[in-house]
């Protein structure tokens, strides 16, 4: 499935907003992976997720902090995590990952 949504965003040039298109590569076994860094993408839910990613890393949104080591964006003082590239979604405190 990741591999028809990767050649869709692909083709309807998703990334070109922020000069990262194409934003994933089909290797021949069907495996997809970012461009950008070769992060493999295991899940569906990932290809929208680094469009939005990549797009506020290149804007920039007021009220967000974002932690390029850890790939993500908390919000000051609360330290909620809106959003990662991480697979794993944020634990609801916002700290670390809940691992599913």
């Amino acid at each position: 499935m990741s591999e028809n949504l990767a050649e869709h965003a692909n083709r309807c040039g998703w990334g070109e907003k922020t000069e990262r298109w194409p934003l994933f590569e089909i290797d021949a076994d069907g495996d997809v992976f970012c461009t950008h860094d070769g992060k493999p993408v295991t899940d569906s839910r990932q290809i929208l997720a680094e469009e939005f990613y990549l797009m506020e890393v290149e804007w920039g949104g007021p009220g967000l902090i974002h932690d390029e080591e850890a790939e993500e964006f908390r919000i000051p003082g609360r330290g909620a995590c809106p959003f990662t590239r991480a697979r794993e979604h944020p634990k609801a405190d916002g700290t670390g990952t809940d691992g599913n």
